[in-house]
């Protein structure tokens, strides 16, 4: 099995770090009707993204009184339908949303008036007909003070097969804001998955925002997947790379593809999720805190699987093999995710001892020895086998070339009991204490991460000696374990 970079994405051509980012920077839509897709592989989740704007839940900049028309035509957004809320997140935290019988807040706006429902509110459509009754638009329907606004027709639909969403027709939503003298931001969200929140500022014709101040506010961050997730694919795999000590040595054996490692990390990430305590004494919490590790490696394995590459399907909804996966991976990532925000919520609901509270760690990494042997089939050999010193590479079967896992996941020597760390740019072995983990990536590198940044080992031939320098793919830098 090899060792492989923290930040081996650096140089994988597929991953473009602007797709993950979020920027506070205003986006102007260069059009009235604006494309809205769902990126699965930024986080948990997903988030939203807009044609035209960078990023993910990219600040929206809409002007009064104008028509938006939110498309949710691409298949990303299955199981996604958009809503819009003065609060973030709306009816997920039991806030208002923008509804024809909620007046803006603070706002004197008569819009309630003799139950007039005239207030600012989405007008949900399918195929470009309105689904519901009440109107603020006369470009969509004469005006109609109404509860109905069409997203109790809208929404059931995204819970359909993913085929058969796809073959409904073209969802979107229309938004005409025109109470002039509101200037807080409002927010987009799902409708299903709660916090995936993004902001709306009113902006002038010049496009300068009518309320500088970000207001209300968000109260969460949004997740950022770390480099190596971002290579998979995945998200919160990055700290179960291999080794690891609650995980086997290996989980797909004898391969090193690309692929395989990163299944190897997300099945590491089930396995130390599901040893829990049990302390409650309650089936439904137990049930709850195991299932939630596992529909996650589904969603992983599924959002890996779409990110590799290798599934081509230009018709979504034909039955190809290709296809059919597709399929079942797009409704893997969307159900199961909306599945562990409902598990989330019951054992909020009923005090459930969380998934770090009741965690337990069940160590079965550590007793493994293992040689780490060159891309050459030298092993790695302390200097003086007993003893605090710089590592070499000599011929395997020498004495002092064995090593284990510990429950810190660094690499300890098993007869210097001593564990691999850096000293400058030389690595050695020395006190645990001061070591720091080695982590498995994907391009055969063995790397830690000192001063922040990743650095993979090297074999400095003149020296014959290991070095930490930048991961750049060389044979020089190529490991890996070798257990017997």
């Amino acid at each position: 099995m090899r060792f492989s970079a923290l930040a081996f994405l650096l140089s994988n051509a597929i991953v473009n770090a602007d797709d993950y980012t979020h920027s506070e920077t205003i986006c102007i839509p260069s059009s009235t009707t604006i494309n809205v897709k769902l990126n699965t592989h930024t986080s948990e989740l997903g988030y939203y993204t807009v044609e035209g704007c960078e990023g993910i839940q990219p600040v929206l900049g809409l002007e009064k009184n104008v028509q938006y028309t939110f498309v949710q035509s691409d298949i990303s957004n299955y199981y996604h339908p958009l809503g819009f809320a003065y609060y973030p997140d709306g009816a997920h935290e039991g806030v208002d949303e923008l509804e024809p019988g909620i007046a803006p807040p603070g706002s004197s706006s008569t819009c309630t008036d003799d139950d007039a429902f005239l207030c600012p509110a989405p007008m949900y459509l399918k195929d470009g007909t309105y689904l519901g009754v009440y109107s603020n638009n006369a470009g969509i329907k004469a005006e109609t003070g109404d509860e109905d606004f069409g997203l109790d027709v809208y929404e059931p639909e995204f819970f359909a097969t993913s085929v058969d969403w796809s073959e409904a027709g073209t969802y979107s939503v229309a938004l005409l804001f025109d109470v002039d003298e509101f200037t807080d931001d409002i927010f987009y969200f799902c409708h299903i998955h709660s916090k995936m929140s993004g902001r709306i500022k009113w902006v002038d014709g010049t496009g300068a925002p009518l309320s500088p101040t970000n207001s209300p506010t968000i109260d969460y961050e949004y997740e950022v997947a770390e480099t190596f997730d971002q290579g998979c694919g995945t998200y919160g795999i990055s700290s179960y790379q291999l080794p690891h000590p609650e995980c086997p040595a290996e989980f797909v054996c004898d391969s090193d593809d690309n692929f395989s490692q990163c299944i190897d990390a997300m099945n590491c990430r089930m396995t130390a999720g599901m040893t829990a305590k049990g302390s409650s004494g309650s089936a439904a919490a137990l049930f709850i805190n195991m299932m939630i590790p596992h529909h996650r490696n589904a969603v992983n394995m599924a959002k890996a699987l779409m990110y590799s590459g290798e599934l081509e399907c230009d018709d979504y909804a034909s039955e190809t093999p290709d296809c059919i996966l597709t399929q079942i991976a797009m409704e893997i990532i969307a159900v199961q995710n909306h599945q562990i925000q409902n598990m989330q919520g019951i054992a909020d609901e009923e005090s459930y001892p969380g998934e770090e509270e009741d965690d337990c760690k069940v160590v079965i990494g550590t007793d493994g020895q293992f040689n780490i042997m060159s891309d050459s089939g030298m092993c790695v050999t302390p200097q003086k086998p007993d003893s605090a010193s710089v590592l070499k590479l000599k011929a395997c079967g020498k004495i002092g070339q064995r090593w284990v896992v510990d429950k810190k996941g660094n690499l300890k020597n098993t007869l210097s009991k001593m564990c691999i760390l850096a000293a400058g740019k030389t690595l050695k072995t020395g006190p645990c204490k001061d070591a720091v983990p080695v982590y498995q990536g994907l391009d055969g590198t063995l790397n830690m991460v000192v001063g922040g940044m990743a650095k993979a080992a090297t074999h400095n031939s003149a020296k014959n000696r290991l070095e930490l320098k930048k991961p750049s793919g060389d044979a020089s830098q190529e490991f890996s374990f070798e257990y017997k």
